[in-house]
C-alpha cells in the first residue's frame, strides 16, 4: 500500500442493500466518526453494530499500526459490519524510535467510508497541506510518508 492509494473491502451479503424507493420519507442512516487510530477498536465495533448506520464515514483509521495492534481494522469493520469500504490510504506511519508507544507506526493511516449499498470510490487531491510530513515528520514525533490525497474517499451510492 502507498499514500493516495484506495483499498476497497466489500463483505455485503450476496444481495446487497438496495434503497427504498417506495416508502413516502426514505432515510438514511449515516455515522460520522473519528475514530482516534482505532485504539479502542473492539469498543468501536460493538458502537457500530448497535447504532447499525447505513453508511459511516471515518477519520483516522489505522491498518497495520504497530500503536492499534497491528491489525487490519478497515477489513475488521467492513467483515464485521457486512459492509463495502473504501480506505484512502493518507500515511505510511514509519516505525521509528522517536515515536512514543502511543504512536508507533510500522502500518498505514487514513479515512474511509463503509456503505450497505452498490457504493463506488474516487480520490480527490487537497490543495492545502498543513504540513510537509516527510520533511517535519520527525521533528514532531511521527515520521511518515505520504500527504493528504483527499481526506474520506469521494463515494457514490447507487
Amino acid at each position: 500500500m502507498k499514500p493516495g492509494q484506495l483499498v476497497v473491502y466489500d463483505y455485503r451479503d450476496a444481495t446487497p442493500a438496495s434503497i427504498s424507493t417506495t416508502e413516502s420519507h426514505p432515510s438514511l442512516k449515516v455515522l460520522q466518526w473519528n475514530v482516534e487510530r482505532n485504539y479502542a477498536s473492539e469498543d468501536i465495533l460493538t458502537i457500530m453494530n448497535q447504532l447499525d448506520p447505513d453508511v459511516a464515514i471515518l477519520q483516522e483509521v489505522d491498518i497495520d499500526c504497530k500503536r492499534s495492534g497491528s491489525r487490519n481494522h478497515m477489513e475488521e469493520m467492513c467483515k464485521a459490519l457486512k459492509m463495502k469500504g473504501g480506505f484512502v490510504c493518507e500515511f505510511h506511519e514509519i516505525d521509528s524510535p522517536v515515536r512514543e508507544l502511543r504512536n508507533e507506526g510500522g502500518g498505514f493511516h487514513g479515512n474511509a467510508i463503509l456503505s450497505k449499498y452498490d457504493i463506488d470510490f474516487q480520490v480527490l487531491e487537497h490543495q492545502y497541506q498543513p504540513f510537509d510530513w516527510p520533511k517535519d515528520g520527525l521533528g514532531l514525533g511521527e515520521p511518515r510518508e505520504g500527504r493528504r490525497p483527499g481526506g474520506s474517499p469521494k463515494a457514490v451510492i447507487r
